[in-house]
């Protein structure tokens, strides 16, 4: 996520990572002042082979395969991750940790 939000940034890009503490889960946010992600693509991008439809003029190559393994290993754990963006602004994702006892979930795998 990091890895993109460098990679996509027009120039000077701006990373934002907090965390938010709730009562049955904690939040990390990342968010970043790209380009953002058309809405057309947002729902597919966790998809396996996935790179949308900004295709940045040939300037960078993806695999569609960064977000896709960052969600099955999110999954894997237990947990979720969910992402917003406004196209020409910024994109934001959200990792929900729930909170449960870890040493049963890697037992898990």
């Amino acid at each position: 996520m990091i890895n993109n939000a460098l990679k996509y940034a027009e120039q000077d890009p701006v990373i934002h990572i907090w965390a938010k503490q709730e009562e049955q889960e904690t939040r990390l946010f990342v968010e970043d002042s790209g380009e953002g992600i058309k809405s057309s693509d947002i729902r597919r991008i966790f998809e396996k082979g996935f790179t949308g439809s900004n295709r940045h003029n040939g300037k960078y190559k993806s695999t569609g395969m960064g977000l896709y393994m960052v969600s099955k290993i999110i999954g894997r754990l237990g947990h979720e991750i969910q992402a917003e963006s406004e196209y020409g602004s910024y994109t934001r994702f959200c990792i929900i940790f729930k909170n449960n006892d870890y040493y049963l979930t890697l037992q898990k795998l």
